[in-house]
Order: C-alpha cells, then structure tokens, then sequence
C-alpha cells in the first residue's frame, strides 16, 4: 500500500518580483476591458467631452489606477463598489488618497448606487469641478 505524504511536509515557495510600469499598464488595459457597469455608464457621459475636457478611463498616475482622471484638472474620479465597506480596503482607498492628493490632484469618489440611480446629480458633482 503506498504511502500518504502529508501536505504540512512541503514547503509553498514564491518568489515576489518587483512590478514593473509594463506591468501596471497592462493592468489598466484590463481594466478597460472589464468595467462595471457603473463605471460603463459614467463613462459613457464622460466620453461625450460636452464640457471640454477629455477623461481618460483607468489612467495609471503615480502607481495607481484611478477609474477616471482629467489631466487638465487633475481631478480623479472614482466609482466605489460594495467591496469599499471593507476597513481593510478603506484603508487602502486613504493610503492612496493621499498619495494622489500629495501631488496636486483632487479626488472625488461615488459609489455604485449613486451612479447607477442618479446619474445627473453625479454629472452635476463632477460639473462643479470642472467649471470652477
């Protein structure tokens, strides 16, 4: 009878590398593919430039993703989904919150509900934005 070899006996080895820019950017390309419904609904407004100024959907800035950013107001626009309750991830949203804050930007953030439900009073929140 052959014998069991017990799972505790071998050792889980990986090796963590460094992400590189082409990483990340491939990244993004993915996300572009894959947005949700939320994000595809507010994109489908922010594409229109009705106010004359171009969104750029998941631009890498600084390391991060933003869902949307206007470069020429530097004003990043994100779309939370339930997974943002978490206190785990919300720390993580601050950390880079403030990291895109550090270099000039400003953040405003909806969630999906607010998206989904009430697509004019988010396009008039990012309006105030981009005419002030």
């Amino acid at each position: 009878m052959p014998r069991k070899i017990k799972r505790s006996n071998f050792k889980r080895r990986t090796i963590k590398r460094k992400t590189t820019k082409h990483d990340i950017h491939k990244f993004a390309n993915m996300l572009r593919r894959r947005m949700t419904r939320s994000e595809r609904l507010l994109w489908s407004k922010l594409k229109i430039n009705t106010w004359g100024v171009q969104f750029e959907p998941q631009y890498v800035l600084h390391g991060y993703i933003p869902d949307f950013y206007c470069i020429s107001l530097k004003l990043c626009i994100e779309v939370d989904g339930k997974i943002h309750n978490v206190k785990r991830v919300q720390r993580h949203d601050k950390k880079r919150e403030s990291i895109l804050l550090s270099y000039g930007n400003t953040v405003i953030r909806f969630t999906n509900e607010e998206v989904n439900n009430n697509i004019n009073y988010v396009l008039s929140v990012i309006r105030r934005y981009v005419i002030s």
